[in-house]
């Protein structure tokens, strides 16, 4: 185990890259899951099973309320989305509904990809101080 913890000394300052790493692959985690739970809006817009009539986009076309509640922030944010998407369901039709629920996919997976760009680049700058620090001892 003392070997792997010296060959892991070679890779210092880990704080500084370890904190951004993570953060940057939480956040991608996030959108690229946030990609797969808006495949069912856009489904249900293009193939007319949301309800998509006046008295249902009516209800749904009322703002929810927060709480303060963190365990229910998951319906809540359901809650805004489909409140942002009936109001532009009635304002501007099944068209506008799609265009809304196509932006919010199109940035979902620009942000997932940027980030996790941004977290391999932390990686791969990991691995070059690693290597330049071990060819410096070796060097040395």
């Amino acid at each position: 185990m003392k070997v792997y913890f010296r060959i892991l000394s070679y890779a210092k300052p880990l704080g500084k890259i370890a904190v951004p790493y993570f953060l940057f692959s939480f956040l991608s985690t996030l959108f690229g899951l946030m990609n797969f739970s808006l495949l069912v809006p856009i489904l249900q817009v293009l193939f007319g099973t949301n309800g998509s009539s006046q008295e249902s986009l009516q209800k749904l076309a009322v703002q929810p309320v927060w709480q303060g509640d963190f365990a229910k922030i998951g319906p809540y944010i359901l809650d805004n989305f489909n409140y942002y998407m009936a109001s532009e369901a009635l304002a501007h039709g099944t068209f506008g509904a799609l265009r809304f629920v196509s932006l919010i996919l199109i940035s979902s997976f620009f942000f997932s990809n940027l980030f996790r760009y941004l977290s391999q680049m932390i990686v791969e700058e990991l691995k070059v101080r690693f290597v330049r620090n071990l060819r410096t001892a070796v060097f040395e």
